[in-house]
């Protein structure tokens, strides 16, 4: 057992000590209060309580030394046990909420915490029944009993708490000391003030020897000179140290008239020109451009270094000549873009931290790609252009070569008729006429091709009888189909379309020209009918088709199904490129299913019209319902 006397020789010490801690009290509940002001949310919660319950612990001291009973000194003894063993994980809280860990936040751990104190705070309670803890007796009469009175002896478990609870205290050290040595700002009062909440423990081990010093703990006493040193003389700092040791983004703090309060998140390696000598220094002498930056709110700075110093850097341009003036300017390529993030440390405080981000990487990137885009467009619309002028002249050369053309028709057609017994001469005639007539059919689809993409050939859509313009546009091409042995058929059921009557047209002759064109044997059918609110129009023959890997470049100007001077079969591989544009213009879609060797089947979809707006072209002797007919042949 070891016993210590709770009294002083005078009473001055009395005097001392009761003011001393009636000052920790006051100067503990002002830190409460003032620790409101904290930015940080976790920091601030940690620093309140820390502080309240300092405060308590405290002024259960005041307490004792004021009551006289010794059953009142027993029970603010004992509060002060309760309290101050609480206030250690109040500290740890804060340790690791500042330090930027996150034990204080860790379930386990706070249920660790809760079991410690619970199974403490028991023990002390319960001391009277097992009086393991302490002992409190009165100390007699004497010169040594009047001021305090009792002697307070100290059993086993009291020594083991007072171990465990230097033991968590020192963790929470260790975290603290850690984070300021790691942080790029002026520390060394911050780490004078967190180490005088260790100097109570010296007069702790004074006290229990030297009679002058009360044997209690005098840790209340430290927490008062931290919280008035950290919240009424460094508070700043303080902020300052936490946010630039947390922030993991290169950043600085700005104090008042704009001076450099701290660094952090190894800014000093990406922006050489700052170091540890410009603290305290006015950040538009260190850093001219992040200073004009900031005091313009704009988003983002764009710097240069070279040799130590930054450089101002050119605008994204095309780079000229340099000149004089341009000696300390660095191009665009090798600037440096970094994204501004402006941070208040709180309200009423004018310092603020100024996050940056490296988005070098990124700008460059955009600019890249904003070049591409722009040098895509330039082709896009020189294409265009080249692809209007291209039209415009073709469309312009129609009259000067339809003209022409039609006379030699002509003239062929006379010779015909004038030399009907001359069977060499005829027939020459006959090949002129038919050559012709294949040169006129080239032309038109040209003309029609260059007309539809330079817009010159204006389509007005309107109800149109589809199944009328089918039957009229196959017996145009009856006789042909008879003389190639083929059978053309009809198969019309009503199908009103919204789509321009010359535009159907195109389409209707280039698709059944086609047809009979690539079909040696067989049928060719045409087809159609309403699907899915559409009016459908359809070709198939039995054909040679073709392969299905190339059926879609079947729709690009000047593309055939079989190509090169070897090709069987004549054409310029510019109708089904007309057909395509046409539909498309009256809002419609063609499509193609083939096999080689098994024929094809062409299949145009147009906007349905409205069902009483129907049959303006119609065979008043034709049935309007479905039907199968066969034309010529």
């Amino acid at each position: 057992m070891i016993g210590s006397l709770i009294e002083a020789s005078t009473p001055l010490t009395y005097t001392g000590y009761l003011l001393a801690f009636v000052a920790a009290t006051a100067a503990c509940l002002g830190a409460a209060w003032r620790a409101r002001s904290i930015p940080s949310p976790e920091t601030r919660q940690a620093l309140t309580w820390f502080f309240s319950g300092s405060a308590v612990w405290a002024g259960a001291y005041v307490g004792f030394l004021l009551v006289g009973s010794a059953l009142e000194k027993h029970l603010f003894y004992q509060l002060s046990l309760i309290v101050g063993f609480g206030t250690v994980f109040a500290w740890l809280w804060f340790c690791s909420a500042y330090s930027g860990r996150g034990l204080h936040r860790n379930r386990r751990v706070q249920q660790f915490a809760i079991a410690v104190y619970v199974i403490v705070t028991a023990l002390k309670v319960t001391n009277p029944l097992h009086g393991l803890y302490y002992g409190l007796e009165p100390a007699g009469g004497g010169p040594t009993g009047g001021a305090f009175g009792l002697v307070v002896t100290h059993e086993t478990l009291y020594w083991v708490v007072m171990a465990v609870a230097y033991a968590l205290s020192a963790a929470g050290y260790l975290m603290i000391f850690e984070f300021l040595l790691e942080a790029e700002a002026k520390v060394l009062p911050l780490g004078v003030l967190t180490g005088l909440t260790a100097l109570p423990a010296v007069f702790n081990v004074v006290g229990h020897v030297e009679p002058a010093l009360l044997d209690i703990t005098h840790e209340p006493l430290g927490v008062a000179v931290f919280a008035v040193g950290l919240l009424f003389a460094y508070e700043t700092q303080f902020s300052v140290v936490q946010l630039t040791g947390s922030v993991e983004e290169p950043n600085l703090t700005i104090g008042r008239e704009g001076r450099i309060r701290g660094l952090g998140g190894g800014i000093k390696e990406i922006i050489p020109p700052l170091s540890e000598e410009d603290l305290g220094r006015p950040l538009t002498e260190a850093l001219p451009g992040l200073g004009e930056t900031i005091r313009r709110g704009e988003p983002a700075w764009r710097a240069g270094f070279e040799k130590g110093e930054a450089q101002e850097c050119q605008e994204e341009r095309a780079m000229t000549a340099p000149t004089q003036s341009d000696a300390s300017v660095r191009p665009a390529e090798h600037c440096r873009y970094f994204r501004v993030i402006q941070t208040s440390l709180g309200q009423g405080m004018d310092t603020q931290t100024v996050v940056l981000s490296d988005i070098t990487e990124q700008k460059r990137k955009a600019r890249r790609l904003k070049e591409a885009k722009e040098q895509a467009e330039l082709s896009k619309l020189e294409a265009e252009e080249a692809s209007r002028m291209k039209s415009a002249m073709l469309a312009n050369m129609s009259h000067e070569i339809r003209t022409p053309l039609t006379g030699i028709i002509g003239f062929a057609e006379a010779i015909g008729d004038e030399i009907d017994g001359d069977g060499g001469v005829a027939h020459f005639a006959d090949l002129i006429e038919d050559s012709g007539r294949r040169l006129l059919d080239t032309l038109d689809a040209v003309l029609n091709l260059s007309k539809l993409e330079a817009g010159q050939m204006t389509l007005e859509s309107r109800p149109i009888d589809l199944a009328g313009q089918a039957r009229q546009v196959a017996r145009e091409f009856a006789a042909e189909a008879d003389d190639s042995g083929l059978a053309l058929e009809v198969e019309a059921e009503e199908a009103g379309a919204w789509a321009d009557e010359g535009g159907l047209q195109i389409v209707l002759q280039n698709l059944l020209s086609n047809a009979i064109k690539y079909t040696e044997e067989g049928t060719v059918q045409v087809r159609t009918y309403r699907e899915d609110g559409e009016a459908v129009l359809q070709i198939e023959d039995t054909g040679i088709g073709m392969d299905p890997a190339v059926a879609e470049s079947l729709f690009e100007p000047f593309r055939q199904g079989s190509e090169g001077l070897s090709r069987e079969y004549e054409g310029t591989g510019i109708g089904l490129a007309v057909t395509k544009k046409a539909t498309e213009q009256m809002g419609g879609s063609i499509d193609v299913e083939t096999e080689k060797g098994q024929g094809s089947t062409f299949t145009a979809r147009l906007p349905a019209a409205d069902r009483k707006a129907k049959r303006s072209a119609t065979d008043p002797n034709e049935k309007k319902t479905g039907r199968s007919d066969r034309v010529g042949g």
